[in-house]
């Protein structure tokens, strides 16, 4: 087997002398290989680490683990399709958390202190719309092709629209959304839809969030432990995408089926959005013969493990999201009952209370005071515990493989000029 020059992290799913001496060979300060193997092995190099399994429940974690050691690194995998198959999506899932926290929490923070003020408590509405049918609605090119049927479902299934589907739909959604700490501010205050109900996370933009003239429906993050203690509430399941927040909305209110309109998930003709033009990014996979991008890989699987035992319905017609698929037209036929979706949205969103959530970024700011003067207690502090340590959850397995000598003691002064670094950047 000969090692691909342009890599930068090789796994073999399998121990062979002869690879595992061509690996010797070939690390170097920027190159490393994980061997993965149920025999009894020890590596003469710490760039060559050799992950011993006795039985196979211990694979996935091991699998976990090599995704992290290579996080940000060119990749090649030689190993079995399912092995390799893991192997990938974790390591996409790894690359992208990392992307995320890029910059240590600091702007979705901001944007939750900005943010935080009374809204409808969107956790209250669970269950509330059992039954009936929602259309999650995607920018993808394909809508060009169905949108004009929209309007038909006003009265027969409730339409969630977020993100640059606002842009793209001509009929006013149930519910809106966005959680993107980043979305193009100009792009936002041309839609519409600004009094429609709007389901949004902390995270969100502020300068978007303060455009919004409807009913705020605030949702728990996904991601930042900071936000939701600040907030008083648990971590809520919102996958990659807003298209996977507004499904797992529609899941949490108790919808069904639940049928994917514009989820394309891929570039056609290396065109992202229905109408609007958007900038195509230097990363794309590509995946058969169409182009997509590492977070729309990370929502399919997503929307694939929320499926089980539920119905979901994909009305795409194109695009890589798979499930069972039906034509828009012909799912609009199934769709026979009719309500008031529009007064029953109101009266249920108006149950829910109206209120800021707990308010505890007094203490968050005197945590983070006396962490920077230096603490003996450093575990007890909030903020070690909901930023610091996640952040470093993620970022160590960067230090860690670049640590060879006295690792301990390297590790340890890593970590705390790494929490130096965050404290700082947080103010």
């Amino acid at each position: 087997m000969k090692f691909p020059k342009d890599s930068e992290f090789i796994c073999i799913d399998h121990f062979d002398e002869a690879q595992y001496l061509e690996a010797l060979n070939w690390v170097d300060d920027h190159r490393r290989v994980a061997i993965v193997t149920d025999c009894e092995r020890i590596s003469t190099d710490p760039r060559v680490k050799i992950y011993q399994f006795e039985t196979t429940l211990q694979i996935d974690l091991i699998i976990k683990q090599i995704a992290w050691s290579a996080v940000q690194k060119k990749t090649a995998i030689f190993a079995e399709p399912e092995f390799k198959k893991k192997l990938h999506e974790c390591h996409l899932a790894a690359n992208l958390i990392l992307s995320e926290m890029a910059d240590w929490g600091v702007n979705v923070l901001q944007n939750a202190r900005a943010n935080h003020q009374p809204s409808r408590k969107g956790v209250e509405l669970k269950g509330a719309f059992s039954n009936i049918p929602a259309i999650i609605v995607g920018a993808g090119p394909s809508l060009e092709k169905n949108k004009h049927l929209l309007k038909e479902f006003e009265d027969k299934a409730l339409i969630f629209a977020g993100g640059t589907a606002l842009n793209v739909i001509d009929v006013e959604p149930h519910f809106a959304a966005s959680i993107d700490p980043a979305a193009p501010h100009e792009q936002f205050k041309s839609q519409p839809f600004m009094n429609a109900p709007f389901c949004y996370q902390g995270r969100m933009n502020h300068e978007n969030f303060s455009l919004i003239q409807g009913e705020k429906i605030r949702f728990p993050d996904g991601s930042s432990d900071a936000i939701n203690w600040i907030y008083g509430e648990e971590t809520f399941n919102s996958g990659w995408t807003v298209g996977n927040f507004l499904t797992a909305i529609a899941m949490h209110m108790g919808c069904s089926p639940i049928i994917f309109v514009g989820m394309d998930l891929c570039y056609h003709n290396m065109k992202k959005y229905a109408q609007v033009e958007a900038q195509i990014p230097d990363n794309l996979v590509q995946i058969g013969d169409v182009w997509t991008q590492n977070d729309w890989l990370m929502a399919v699987r997503w929307t694939s493990e929320q499926s089980v035992g539920r119905k979901f319905i994909n009305a795409t017609e194109g695009g890589i999201l798979g499930l069972t698929e039906m034509p828009l037209e012909r799912v609009l036929q199934t769709c026979v009952t009719k309500w008031d979706l529009r007064k029953k949205v109101i009266e249920e969103i108006q149950k829910c209370p109206l209120e800021c959530g707990e308010d505890r970024w007094a203490q968050w700011d005197q945590s983070i005071k006396r962490l920077k003067k230096g603490v003996e207690d450093l575990e007890a502090e909030v903020v070690y515990q909901k930023l610091l340590m996640p952040l470093w959850q993620v970022w160590r397995h960067i230090f860690e493989r670049e640590v060879q000598l006295d690792p301990k003691q390297k590790i340890d002064l890593h970590r705390a000029l790494f929490f130096q670094q965050v404290l700082h950047a947080h103010g």
